[in-house]
Parts: structure tokens; sequence; C-alpha cells
């Protein structure tokens, strides 16, 4: 498996400049797969999927390049938005400049047959942007994070296509202000469990209700 890895990564590697003129195709692969020293029949193998596991594979290998990059970064007295920021912005540079390529393969992932792979690429590299900043979470926060960071790398994923200010100035201030939303989102469900913590069940409030036509005052938790 490690060694298929390898190829497919070998062969991404190489596909890059032929993405910009021929896109993510059976002729791009192959060109690609001549210059990174393997043959047709490898490069088929490699990946039966054809184009959109090329894409998928053109994007877990930025994934696991960016964790590798975070590994070396000094993050720990970061506050979690600059954290954040850090890490998109390093997933970013794992493009390399090709935002044709980015282009041309989001554009794979947009066709009806390719939107369950759309999504896995998207929540992974949510994962692994949380991952690569620390965060240990296992509750339900676990998923609403994903979820909303996310949202956040696809719209500055977007912008960045269109960013023509120097050294994508804008596309970082656009990301810096997502970030700061759903960092504040997240502390205003924290903030509303919390409340919510202190009202009666539902199934406790009810159970009351049916024993006492009184309304006699309801048993709070907490």
């Amino acid at each position: 498996m490690k060694d298929q890895r390898d190829i497919r990564d070998r062969i991404v590697v190489a596909i890059m400049p032929h993405v910009v003129f021929d896109g993510w195709s059976r002729a791009s692969l192959l060109a690609a797969a001549a210059d990174a020293g393997f043959d047709a029949d490898s490069a088929t193998n490699a990946f039966p999927g054809g184009a959109a596991d090329m894409v998928e594979h053109f994007f877990d290998l930025g994934d696991r390049r960016m964790l590798a990059e975070l590994e070396g970064q000094e993050m720990r007295d970061l506050p979690p938005r600059q954290r954040l920021v850090l890490a998109i912005r390093t997933r970013f540079g794992q493009f390399g400049g090709d935002r044709e390529a980015v282009r041309r393969a989001l554009s794979v992932l947009a066709l009806p047959a390719n939107a369950l792979t759309g999504l896995r690429v998207t929540y992974r590299t949510a994962d692994a942007v949380w991952h690569g900043i620390g965060d240990e979470a296992t509750d339900f926060s676990y998923y609403t994070k994903r979820v909303a960071l996310a949202g956040v790398h696809s719209a500055a994923l977007l912008f960045w296509l269109g960013d023509g200010s120097e050294d994508s100035a804008e596309t970082w201030d656009f990301l810096d202000r997502r970030i700061g939303d759903i960092l504040r989102l997240g502390k205003l469900r924290e903030d509303i469990g919390r409340r919510f913590a202190y009202l009666p069940t539902p199934s406790r409030l009810f159970a009351r209700s049916r024993g006492n036509g009184r309304g006699r005052r309801a048993e709070f938790t907490g």
C-alpha cells in the first residue's frame, strides 16, 4: 500500500504542469507518469477512478504535506485564531501557486457524479487542519468544528482563486475574519449550552405536569 501511495504521490506531483493545459485527463496522467518514470499501465492502475481519483489524491497529498510542515511550527503560545490561520495558509502553500490546477480540480469535484468525493475531500482537509493545530476534541464539538471549518476553508479557497492582490493579502484578511466568526460562534454555542444545562429536561418537565395538574413548580436540573 505504501509503495502504491508513493507512485500516486510522484505522479500527482508530476501532473501539475500538464493539468494547466490538458486538465485532469488521461492525457495529463500518461504524460505525468512518463515524467515520473512509470509506464501507462502503472498510471492506470494507480488511479482506477480516473480524474476524480487523481483530484482526491492531489488534495490528500496537500493535507499530508501541510501536517508535516506544521510539525515544525511552534504554536503552543499562539491563540486558536492565529493557529487556524497559520494552518490554512500553510495548506494553501501546498498548491504552490498552481491556481489553474486547483480551479480545474474543483471543476471535477463539482460534477454531480463526484459530489461525495468533494464532500470527503473538504472534510478531510478540515480534519487535518484541526489535528495540525493540536485539537484533541472527542465530543460533539469534534464534528461541529470540522463542519464549520470546512465552510470557511472552501470559501477562502474560492476567494484565493480570484484574488489578484499582492501576496494574496486580501485572501488572508478574508480568512482571518471568517476564522474569527466561527470561533465566536463556538463560544456562543458553549454559552448557550451552559445556560440550557439549568433548564428543566423535557421528559421530567412533562412527567411532573402529568402527575400534578395544579401547576406545581417544575423540578430543575443542575
